[in-house]
């Protein structure tokens, strides 16, 4: 809610300071095309270049990745540990459980792509694109139980489920086809221009994994016994595969955008990955460990694979099946954005982006954006992002788009600021046009 109020908030400040005056003489963003006016965005965006209003070829990629709670210095002395003397051993870990915050657990995602775009314009009215990438996506859950477990013993609690302890990654190739269709001015020569925007993606799993704990895994720990019954099933591709073997998906993207050029304001829609993936050739596999003893040493012997070596050693685990399949359903993406450039040299910009269904979990992210435009073809980027993982985030970058060229460049942590960051996140993006 709190994050919804401050995008209408700031929605509200754009829309009524620019509705009552027409954009200034010379204003920099009524100065360039209006594919170059739509924000960049650091995650999924299948129209980031059929938008580009000449034809052309662009290189792009991507990457992101963040936990809720570790920062960059706290993965610092994790590193500097595990460097050093003996290495990293299980007490460190531990120790590092501490700093995950209570009540939490602990959760990490992630996101990458890479590709090509070839297209442009059709006349004045339509624009296609055709592109091709490798894309991946990640997300892991440590119930809250675990961590304390680990953390605390039974300083707080005697019993512990870890029931919603998952992990989930999904690499893919896929080919795509966008158009969009432009319509206006509607109503007279200062009306809106619309923008419709269509396409779809075939995709090709190239690995998939996940692991869950299972549903009736438990520990009870009380000062004169220790009771566990852990089990893990796993289903997991056979190795990476580049190909089209492993199963295939389709996705259906849709955009519309409205603009009104001398108000200096556009309101966007998109939903984005609507649709699913068959995996095929899967592994499946498990895991388990029960214990039931009043001797901590018994536990030890339990998980050593051989009880000469010295520390802990997890049991392997057991292939109980092949030739599994998985239906995936991708993180269908809606994003509202919300752009005002009535000053001069400044572009305002605000977004709403969530996930209505999807097994990879994507975190709900609001961005609060400005782009300044002291020259029409060097915007600068400065900005702020909140999600409900890693907090407050903030985003910088540059680009140079001429009539022939573009390179942009955006980069930004997903919570907290340099040293203190929880995540990171970059983007490249390098074309030329005809």
């Amino acid at each position: 809610m709190i994050r919804n109020a401050l995008l209408v908030a700031a929605l509200t400040v754009g829309t009524s300071s620019l509705t009552a005056q027409a954009v200034p003489e010379g204003s920099q963003a009524a100065g360039v095309a209006a594919g170059y006016r739509r924000p960049i965005q650091l995650r999924v965006d299948p129209f980031r270049h059929v938008v580009v209003p000449r034809w052309g070829f662009v290189i792009s990629g991507g990457l992101l990745a963040g936990n809720n709670s570790l920062n960059i210095n706290d993965a610092r002395a994790v590193q500097f540990i595990a460097n050093d003397g003996d290495g990293l051993q299980a007490s460190h870990v531990l120790d590092a459980l501490n700093l995950i915050r209570e009540g939490s657990g602990f959760e990490a995602d992630g996101a990458g792509e890479g590709g090509a775009y070839l297209g442009g314009p059709i006349g004045s009215r339509l624009a296609v694109g055709l592109s091709a990438k490798m894309r991946g996506y990640g997300f892991s859950r440590v119930s809250e139980d675990a961590v304390r477990l680990l953390r605390e013993g039974n300083g707080t609690q005697t019993s512990f489920s870890f029931g919603d302890t998952r992990g989930v990654t999904l690499g893919t190739l896929e080919a795509g086809a966008h158009a969009l269709l432009r319509f206006g001015p509607l109503g007279s020569v200062d009306g809106v221009h619309a923008t419709l925007g269509f396409g779809g993606r075939l995709i090709w799993p190239q690995y998939y994994a996940e692991a869950g704990v299972q549903a009736s895994s438990q520990a009870t720990v009380t000062p004169g016994s220790i009771g566990a019954n852990v089990g893990i099933d796993v289903m997991r591709s056979d190795g990476f595969s580049f190909g089209t073997s492993n199963g295939s998906g389709f996705a259906a993207d849709f955009l519309l955008r409205m603009e009104w050029p001398t108000s200096g304001l556009s309101l966007e829609a998109m939903v984005a990955n609507v649709g699913k993936v068959t995996v095929n050739g899967l592994i499946e596999e498990d895991w388990s460990v029960s214990v039931n003893t009043t001797e901590i040493l018994e536990v030890l012997d339990s998980l050593d694979a051989d009880p000469l070596t010295d520390g802990v050693q997890l049991p392997e685990f057991t292939t109980v099946g092949t030739a599994g399949e998985r239906e995936v359903t991708l993180p269908r993406i809606v994003r509202i954005t919300g752009s005002s450039w009535a000053n001069r040299i400044l572009q305002l910009d605000a977004s709403l982006t969530f996930a209505v269904r999807d097994d990879l979990d994507t975190p709900t992210i609001v961005n609060l954006g400005s782009t300044w435009r002291l020259l029409s073809w060097l915007p600068l980027h400065f900005g702020v992002e909140m999600n409900g993982r890693q907090g407050l985030g903030f985003t910088a970058g540059l680009g140079i788009e001429s009539p022939n060229f573009i390179m942009r460049f955006y980069g930004g942590s997903l919570g907290g600021f340099l040293a203190d960051a929880k995540g990171g996140a970059a983007r490249l993006e390098l074309g030329v046009f005809f």
